[in-house]
């Protein structure tokens, strides 16, 4: 009845596919942990096009170098006012501080775990990156298959590991 696999190998090609099928099993299974869980997620990569890229590094620089100090200064003026006890304007600041902080970490993971992918100009099949045109109700809607990251349905960019997205992906 047991079907998880041992520990993971976290050294090799094959690690990457052990680790799906670590995944898959122990999500059936419901035996999989937090710390297995994150192991998992260590090995994700990031599937990005170069303007999903650029847009994700612009973010990262205007965090970092503009909107971090401003929350530091923010914490700053805030102290002067006396008794941190009662101060919500500290207490605004220490929560925004906490919001920006913690997208520059996720934002840090992902660039660190990118894979650019080129947009496709001609392919037989959809695979990420290219532009399909589905038809639904008599009408015609176009769609960009893109990683999680860049993901837009207003912009009708629609992640490959969304529903419509993997069911897309492989057609003709």
């Amino acid at each position: 009845r047991t079907l998880c696999p041992g520990p993971l190998d976290e050294s090799g090609d094959g690690a990457k596919r052990h680790a799906q099928f670590y995944l898959i099993i122990c999500n059936f299974c419901n035996r999989i942990s937090s710390s297995q869980l994150n192991m998992l997620q260590m090995t994700k990569k990031f599937i990005l096009t170069p303007d999903g890229l650029k847009n994700l590094k612009q973010e990262y620089e205007e965090l970092v170098y503009t909107k971090k100090p401003a929350v530091v200064a923010r914490i700053q003026r805030a102290r002067e006012f006396g008794d941190l006890a009662e101060n919500s304007e500290y207490d605004a600041a220490k929560e925004e501080q906490t919001l920006v902080e913690t997208r520059i970490a996720a934002l840090e993971d992902v660039l660190k775990k990118a894979q650019i992918i080129e947009p496709v100009t001609k392919a037989d099949f959809v695979i990420i990156g290219s532009k399909v045109v589905v038809e639904m109700n008599d009408e015609v809607h176009e769609f960009a298959i893109v990683g999680s990251m860049e993901a837009d349905p207003s912009k009708n960019k629609i992640s490959n590991e969304s529903p419509v997205g993997k069911a897309l992906l492989g057609l003709k």
